[in-house]
């Protein structure tokens, strides 16, 4: 949805204009997305009191084995922590790391250091610069979940005389705007501030607009399946990064067989 907003284009527009990108920031730190949803004019209503028992413990198990898949470890020998990291990457943390790739030109070429207190967690990467002379900057990762009602949600890229920002509200409100910052040095060596707002459509409305053009007209679509691919690439970067000594140790008991995966 992110990579879909109107406002992206702005941003990419304002950053492109970075000769070189000294520093950038992806934050995601967010409370609970059911605040909003409460109060949202749908009205919307659950039904969750016909599902089979047995389904549920088929999603237990096939999300157990999905997890074994990708920390290519058994699921006794995985800790709760380890299980829930990568439940977090595969749904709060794809937003953010895919919106990342596309505005910082891919993969990173390293993951430096990771962490993970609490299930707050911070990541920094290595990247590149794609002009001459090929300059490394460092990227930062932030994310965490709290019971603040609130959605902070942002890319920063820093230049030597520019900085732009893209900002994201929640989008279980329909119409908030999605801002571009831009802080830069101008030529008489003054501040300048400017604030863009290409539109105030709903993000998901022009993901659907996009989705039309390209089933009926034949466009392009650039969140392929292969797209989707370098995603999984970067979660194993990261995972491969994870801290050690969250991961269980020889002879831990671990809560596996109590693992519920967090989410906002």
């Amino acid at each position: 949805m992110r990579r879909y907003a109107p406002s992206l284009q702005a941003f990419k527009r304002e950053a492109s204009t970075i000769e070189t990108i000294k520093y950038a920031r992806v934050r995601d730190i967010i409370g609970p997305n059911a605040y909003f949803i409460g109060q949202s004019g749908t009205e919307p209503q659950k039904f969750f009191d016909d599902i089979p028992l047995e389904a549920g413990q088929d999603r237990k198990n096939r999300l157990a084995l999905l997890l074994e898949e990708a920390w290519d470890t058994p699921f006794a020998d995985l800790s709760a922590a380890q299980m829930d990291y990568c439940c977090l990457l595969a749904n709060l943390g794809s937003h953010g790391l895919s919106l990342m790739r596309e505005v910082l030109g891919g993969l990173p070429e390293e993951v430096l250091a990771s962490t993970d207190n609490a299930r707050w967690y911070t990541k920094m990467f290595d990247y590149r610069n794609k002009s001459a002379p090929n300059e490394r900057f460092t990227a930062l990762y932030e994310t965490g979940i709290d019971s603040v009602p609130h959605f902070d949600s942002e890319v920063v890229i820093f230049g030597e005389k520019k900085t732009v920002r893209i900002a994201y509200d929640t989008p279980f409100v329909k119409g908030l705007g999605i801002t571009v910052e831009i802080d830069e040095l101008n030529e008489y060596g003054e501040k300048c501030h400017r604030s863009l707002q290409t539109s105030y459509e709903d993000a998901y409305t022009a993901e659907l607009r996009e989705f039309y053009e390209i089933a009926v007209h034949g466009k392009q679509i650039k969140t392929t399946a292969t797209d989707a691919v370098e995603d999984l690439k970067l979660f194993r970067m990261m995972m491969d990064k994870y801290p050690t000594y969250k991961k269980k140790q020889n002879g831990e008991s671990g809560s596996s067989s109590t693992f519920l995966p967090s989410g906002p």
